[in-house]
């Protein structure tokens, strides 16, 4: 599987390999961008403090980690409850949670309880697998990815947020289409530009 862990560092390695910047500094406004030609707002929960966008919400995502090294495939319940094992290299990650609005970010007994007790009815081997860690994310919720182009106040921005817990899963797609509109976005600007200068 992908590992978030090791894979953005990876991606983050690969983008200043080939050229890329980055500046680490905090926006209170996208506004305060506006000498790009064109922002892409991938702030994912921040967006909601950032853009205003009040459909976003926290999804709390508890998950373990055990040390099973016998496990090598995927097992998913496809009820909504939550449950999941899934071999990583180093680990296994017993899931988990999907707390809609929860902002709490320590670990909770009762949902260590739940994961433990899941995980092991989908894989009974866990009953005898170490235990690792808990560990608690925040995911950014809406009840649709944002996937927009929106022009504010003459700064082109592009909006790819709200992948609640399928971010690793969805972010091929989902930044090959926020490509593309940066490309829009900046065949426009030039579009504009030449045609001011006639």
């Amino acid at each position: 599987t992908a590992e978030p862990v090791k894979f953005l560092p990876y991606m983050m390695k690969l983008f200043t390999d080939l050229g890329g910047v980055i500046v680490n500094r905090k926006i209170d406004s996208l506004k305060e961008l506006s000498d790009f030609d064109v922002v892409v707002n991938c702030s994912g929960s921040g967006a909601r403090q950032l853009v205003g966008d009040t459909e976003l919400q926290p999804l709390r995502g508890q998950v373990m980690r055990m040390a099973a090294p016998w496990l090598r495939m995927c097992v998913l319940d496809d009820k909504d409850d939550g449950n999941y094992v899934i071999p990583n290299q180093d680990s296994i990650v017993v899931g988990g949670t999907h707390q809609h609005d929860d902002w709490d970010q320590v670990p909770r007994k009762e949902d260590s309880d739940f994961i433990y007790s899941g995980g092991c009815a989908l894989e009974p081997s866990l009953k005898g697998a170490k235990h690792l860690r808990d560990w608690v994310g925040l995911r950014p919720g809406r009840p649709s990815v944002r996937l927009e182009r929106e022009n504010l106040d003459g700064l082109s921005v592009v909006h790819n947020y709200g992948h609640g817990g399928s971010g690793i899963t969805t972010f091929q797609g989902c930044a090959e289409d926020a490509s593309k509109l940066v490309q829009e976005a900046l065949v426009e600007r030039k579009f504009k530009m030449t045609n001011s200068k006639l």
